[in-house]
């Protein structure tokens, strides 16, 4: 918006600020607010200094963890971070740590990180195991799969199992919808559950040569997925899911 432009009362957007900028009590509160924040990150940067200075040595320019991203890919960096992983650090280290570790190269490090997940009770470093067993998350790995329909499905892990449930769609698995339909009862995760079931046809079920469910997506249901026709979707279809409906594949 523009710094001109009239908001409600008559004043513009830096009217508004310098009458806050006015206000004593409004300047101590914002001071003292961005004061503790300050001072919670060089706690930060002085927990992960050790961390830090490994991944500077092996030529990363880094000044946290949180920055390594920009630095992919990180194959020689993965090993330090597993091995700093159940260090004690302060929860947003251990979390910017664990998100770290949501890349290929990390690949090896899956059960090891499904273990840490089940064992971590804090938010934020739940959250970033989340978010890196579900990049990580191999759908044509049926054991992989199995396991993150257990975790996504056991409401002791609280919302940070909702940073999973992208995992029980790419999956199409029946078991997988069926923990969506379970937890869109939970009102800590029913939100994100809700929004995938909405586009999320229920899938169809089947019996494989050895008698156990096959548990998959009908070919309809990919194409009006919003998997759409990522390549796993084709592997799986054999070829274009919408050439599949169409007859052409």
């Amino acid at each position: 918006m523009c710094a001109g432009r009239r908001r409600r009362g008559g004043r513009t957007a830096a009217e508004l600020v310098a009458a806050l900028e006015s206000d004593p009590e409004w300047v101590a509160e914002r001071d003292r607010r961005e004061a503790e924040h300050q001072a919670r990150v060089d706690e930060w940067r002085r927990a992960e200094a050790p961390l830090v200075g490994e991944l500077q040595g092996l030529g990363y320019p880094v000044k946290s963890v949180w920055e390594l991203y920009r630095h992919k890919p990180y194959a020689d960096a993965v090993p330090v971070l597993l091995r700093h992983l159940g260090g004690e650090y302060p929860a947003r280290v251990r979390e910017g740590i664990a998100r770290a570790l949501g890349v290929p190269e990390a690949r090896e490090a899956w059960g090891e990180l499904v273990a840490v997940f089940r064992r971590e009770q804090e938010k934020g470093p739940k959250d970033g195991l989340a978010v890196a067993l579900g990049s990580l998350c191999d759908v044509g790995d049926e054991g992989q799969v199995s396991t993150v329909v257990e975790l996504a499905g056991d409401a002791s892990h609280g919302s940070s199992r909702l940073l999973l449930f992208g995992v029980l769609e790419r999956s199409g698995r029946a078991d997988a919808y069926a923990v969506l339909e379970q937890a869109a009862e939970d009102p800590a995760v029913a939100g994100e559950a809700e929004r995938i079931l909405r586009r999320w046809p229920r899938p169809s079920g089947g019996e494989d040569s050895g008698g156990r469910s096959e548990l998959r997506w009908s070919v309809e249901g990919l194409v009006a997925s919003s998997a759409g026709d990522e390549p796993w979707v084709r592997a799986r279809a054999g070829g274009s899911a919408e050439s599949r409906v169409r007859g052409g594949g």
